[in-house]
């Protein structure tokens, strides 16, 4: 037997005082009230949409590779060089990856 959780209905829960949000400015107006409440609201789907979202963020990676003689020794194959620049651009690439 499946059996749903058991979801109280919006007339069941308790008592909320909406009208307490509300606040007028100097002038009387609920205008700046009511748009950030709207604000609020989108930011909230934004977020529940597309998850944490980092705005405005930039990122810098500097690879720096040894290139003298010694990276033309063949313990590696072909060489320490080559393998070293594979390495690095499959490095790279799964790191972008991870930032999207």
């Amino acid at each position: 037997m499946d059996e749903e959780p058991e979801r109280t209905k919006r007339w069941e829960g308790g008592y909320e005082r909406t009208w307490e949000v509300l606040k007028e400015d100097e002038s009387g107006s609920l205008k700046a009230t009511v748009e950030d409440i709207l604000f609020k609201d989108k930011r909230k789907r934004v977020f529940e949409n597309y998850g944490q979202v980092r705005l405005g963020m930039m990122r810098h990676l500097f690879v720096v590779i040894d290139t003298s003689r010694t990276m033309e020794d063949q313990d590696l194959k072909p060489n320490r060089l080559t393998s070293t620049l594979k390495r690095a651009e499959e490095n790279l690439k799964r790191a972008e990856n991870n930032i999207k």
